[in-house]
């Protein structure tokens, strides 16, 4: 497994932009879903056309009738089946989303296959998830450079991250969308900034535990005041890279119309529903059980950066164990890590940091430390990680509320006037009052963490 990378941290620093030829066909396939050679883009099955419908039903057809792909020359690569897994999940979801509400969610071999081989291959659930739009899906776009994102021989270009008036993170790109709108990849970069921010605090988590390695090497000796006034510098840091992240998450409601997002982008992100399962057809169940058994759509809640935040500030969280299976596996390893599960075996550096796995488990987790120490600086710093956290949600509610609630809301008033007992549609997975209720609970648990005394 791969080591988090100095300057993308949670997300993939070098996201493939296409496949080899032997998959060639799954990346054409995408392009003429996507409109972009020369073709009308799929629309949603909600929304159709009689000229829409005729030609879903021919790309549909194209689908079913393409042969099953072989997947082994993939696994040699994770990069390469990081690129197959969002490949496919976004033709499966063209290919649900696009058929006639009242129609059988019955997904073709030719896709369906491929897809549980790759999902099991990176432990992923067998449809599209949030790295799927995000983090597996960018690239930085500078002069000149347009010509090459459907070529896999030019090198994603290494930028300085860090700063957030580069020009990099203006150059950010979505690799594929279903809309072809700029709101989408609007939406998709606002995440991919803020995991790029991240890298910066993920250093100072491995800074933090350098220090916590040392303390530990003493137990039986006072603790060190330069350890406490390091650790509590370092989160003094991570509370300045929190803000940051707030301020990016802000940026949202400036390159995303709320009713956009609502009507033209979730829809194509829902998988399937107890009302309207999905098939995969010609499929040996029993041989996929583990990823036949993750088919929800995807939900805002499997953000990689405010999961790992909290794991490693000991803030309560009692979402992530329902997204939990929808998030890389190096992800849910690193919670663990972070948060002082296990043990396990795994390799590490000299500041208990994993290296080549995230399975080994320092055992002195930030929040016992500082408990044990009892330094009112280094609680005072805690505390301010605590309370930029905190914000960061506190901004998180208002656009929960803008592009969730308000519109579905909005969506189900105007069904109402068509149909009494259709209001029910206006609410997707990522809408209503539900999701709302999710996101403050995550703000309050997150005030809990706070020390006093």
């Amino acid at each position: 497994m791969n080591t988090l990378d100095e300057q993308a941290g949670l997300a993939h620093p070098y996201p493939a932009v296409a496949l080899p030829l032997p998959w060639k066909m799954w990346e054409e396939l995408l392009l003429d879903a996507r409109g972009a050679r020369n073709t009308e883009a799929l629309q949603l099955g909600s929304t159709y056309t009689d000229t829409a419908r005729r030609r879903s039903e021919a790309w549909r057809t194209r689908v079913r009738d393409v042969t099953v792909l072989p997947t082994d020359g993939l696994i040699v690569s994770n990069n390469l089946l990081r690129r197959a897994h969002v490949v496919l999940a976004y033709l499966l979801h063209f290919y649900a989303n696009s058929l006639p509400l009242d129609a059988l969610v019955i997904i073709p071999l030719s896709v369906g296959l491929p897809m549980l081989a790759v999902a099991r291959a990176l432990d992923m659930p067998p449809l599209l998830t949030m790295s799927d739009i995000t983090s597996w899906n960018w690239t930085c776009i500078t002069q000149g450079s347009e010509k090459h994102l459907h070529q896999d021989d030019i090198p994603t270009p290494r930028l300085p991250f860090d700063d957030l008036s580069s020009p990099a993170f203006s150059q950010l790109r979505s690799q594929t969308t279903f809309t072809n709108l700029p709101d989408e990849c609007a939406f998709y970069m606002v995440s991919v900034r803020i995991e790029l921010r991240g890298a910066e605090a993920l250093r100072i988590m491995r800074s933090v535990f350098q220090e916590l390695a040392a303390s530990k090497a003493n137990s039986h000796a006072q603790i060190n005041p330069a350890i406490t006034a390091s650790v509590a510098a370092h989160l003094t840091r991570l509370a300045a890279v929190i803000r940051d992240q707030r301020s990016l998450l802000r940026d949202l409601r400036q390159g995303v119309d709320p009713e956009l997002y609502f009507r033209c982008i979730v829809p194509w992100w829902r998988g399937q529903t107890p009302g309207r399962p999905w098939v995969f057809n010609g499929v040996d169940s029993s041989l996929y059980a583990a990823q036949l058994a993750r088919l929800d759509g995807l939900s805002g809640g499997q953000s990689l950066m405010p999961a790992v935040l909290d794991a490693f500030l000991g803030v309560r969280n009692t979402t992530f164990a329902r997204v939990r299976p929808y998030v890389p596996s190096e992800a849910r390893r690193l919670t663990d890590y972070l948060s002082g599960v296990g043990p396990e075996n795994g390799s590490s550096d000299s500041s208990g940091m994993p290296t080549s796995s995230f399975k080994e488990v320092i055992t002195s987790p930030l929040r016992a430390f500082i408990l044990k120490v009892a330094s009112p600086e280094l609680t005072s710093a805690y505390n301010e990680a605590v309370i930029a956290l905190k914000e960061f949600r506190d901004a998180h509610v208002p656009i929960v509320t803008l592009y969730a609630v308000t519109q579905a809301r909005k969506a189900a008033r105007e069904a109402e006037k068509v149909a009494p007992d259709a209001g029910k549609a206006g609410k997707g997975n990522n809408g209503g009052a539900e999701i709302l209720k999710i996101v403050k609970g995550a703000r309050d648990r997150t005030a809990e963490a706070l020390i006093h005394g």
